[in-house]
């Protein structure tokens, strides 16, 4: 799944890098595959992905499904995309606003 994410990098952007940094630790540097997640985590600089490995890890260890727990964070962070998108729009609706009063003002 990292490997995957990471040769997608037009799609993910910087979260293909911090995923290269795990496939190069276990390709590269022969580490264990939750070794090399606990020292993404350790150096990301995102809150969301250093989150998202944490609880990978903690579902891991515990012998959780793996495939609920992907389910849920993508719901979640869909969620959170909706919100951010919803938020955008007002503030664009706004905008738009502002300068259509403006534009009748003026005319």
């Amino acid at each position: 799944m990292f490997k995957s994410v990471f040769e997608a990098d037009d799609l993910f952007g910087e979260v293909s890098k911090e995923c290269g940094l795990i496939v190069r630790d276990v390709e590269l540097f022969g580490m264990d595959l939750v070794s090399a997640i606990e020292e993404t985590r350790k150096i990301t600089p995102s809150d969301n992905f250093r989150e998202l490995l944490n609880d990978l890890l903690l579902v891991h260890r515990s012998g959780g499904d793996l495939t609920s727990f992907f389910n849920a964070k993508s719901e979640g962070y869909r969620e959170i995309a909706r919100n951010e998108m919803d938020s955008l729009l007002q503030f664009l609706e706004m905008i738009a606003e502002v300068y259509v009063t403006a534009f009748l003002a003026r005319a």
